[in-house]
């Protein structure tokens, strides 16, 4: 009898969605457990590759710990799938909804991906007594968990040093974060020599506090000579708050809120740069660092996490050691002086990091010991 693995994440934002399609589109015996209020997003599945539980996602809760609860007492109801596999796609913040799980799992497999080293290792100071308590118990967790879990999933190698060092395991597997792709291929030299502003310095994604927005005003406030787009969801931050940081900033364009699929090529290929100036605690992987190898845009970023080591390594812009202003400036001047350096290697990231990659490369390992 063939193993399915059936792939469970219970949050419903954009990045987790498109990263469960991603998956799901790109593997074969592999089944999305939906919450049944969230079946409409994923209605371009199949329904073969869909299994949906009695409850709604734990953010339509009152309380998120009884929602995670009532989630996972649905899961382990769940009768196929102790006689499957299961993977936890963004295992970071349900670690210990995770380890009560595998107190009654039967099943076969149990895979875990990490996103955030952060979220396992203590790189983030604590910001209160009752923090560090949490997080000291999490990590505690974590080690149970890891006995009963045959691989985790990374998304760069800074995260798999840590947690390999950390724990002393060896199961842990770095993989490509996952890229959509789509049929643009030669055509985005053509389309960048269009509508490339050689002045536009993009930022782009969710502006949370580790994003480091404040430092990126003083940049911009510093650099008239630059048009910066900030382009995203307001995040930890009221719209307020963000147009304060940039107040008396003419050269800056606030396009705040959900950006639709089909506005994002032309933020990207009508800029010079990405400008990533993220915090000292920022530990994983950059989706719009994806995105930019995607259109072939070079990167200024801080050297934090995964993404500052796939920056470097990968040679896909210049980073600053930290995100401080005048090291960001720095690291602008010296990439707008060399952009045209960096398109070959953003497209051999961007090969790299394709779904239908990565997808093989998780069979793989599903499959193996």
């Amino acid at each position: 009898m063939e193993n399915n693995i059936y792939i469970y994440d219970g949050i419903y934002t954009g990045h987790h969605i498109s990263y469960a399609k991603g998956l799901i589109e790109n593997t074969h015996n592999t089944i999305l457990i939906l919450n049944k209020n969230m079946t409409d997003e994923f209605s371009d599945i199949s329904s073969e590759r869909l299994h949906v539980i009695n409850c709604n996602d734990p953010s339509s809760y009152n309380n998120k710990v009884i929602g995670w609860l009532f989630n996972f007492y649905n899961l382990l109801k769940m009768k196929e799938l102790h006689n499957n596999s299961i993977h936890f796609t963004y295992a970071d913040n349900i670690i210990i909804f995770i380890y009560m799980f595998l107190l009654f799992y039967k099943g076969k497999k149990v895979f875990m991906t990490i996103h955030w080293a952060n979220a396992v290792i203590p790189i983030k100071k604590a910001s209160t007594i009752i923090n560090k308590v949490y997080r000291s118990i999490k990590f505690n967790f974590f080690k149970k968990a890891l006995s009963k879990t045959q691989k985790i999933f990374v998304h760069g190698g800074y995260t798999k040093e840590l947690i390999s060092h950390r724990y002393k395991t060896k199961k842990i597997v770095e993989i490509p974060y996952g890229i959509e792709e789509d049929n643009l291929g030669t055509k985005i030299k053509v389309l960048k020599k269009n509508n490339n502003d050689d002045q536009n310095i993009l930022f782009f994604g969710g502006i949370r506090k580790d994003k480091g927005i404040k430092k990126l005003a003083l940049v911009a406030r510093e650099n008239p000579q630059w048009k910066f787009t900030i382009a995203g969801n307001v995040g930890d931050y009221s719209i307020e708050e963000i147009q304060s940081f940039f107040n008396d900033c003419e050269n800056v364009i606030l396009k705040l809120g959900y950006v639709n699929e089909e506005d994002i090529p032309n933020l990207f290929l009508s800029a010079a740069a990405l400008i990533l100036p993220y915090e000292y605690y920022f530990s994983g992987q950059s989706g719009p660092l994806t995105l930019a190898a995607k259109y072939q845009l070079p990167v200024v970023a801080s050297n934090v996490g995964d993404m500052g080591r796939d920056i470097n390594l990968f040679k896909l812009g210049i980073t600053a050691d930290n995100n401080d202003p005048k090291l960001l400036t720095m690291a602008l001047k010296v990439l707008i002086q060399k952009q045209g350096c960096f398109s070959e290697n953003l497209q051999l990231y961007y090969e790299r990091g394709k779904w239908s990659r990565v997808g093989s490369l998780l069979e793989v390992e599903y499959s193996t010991n």
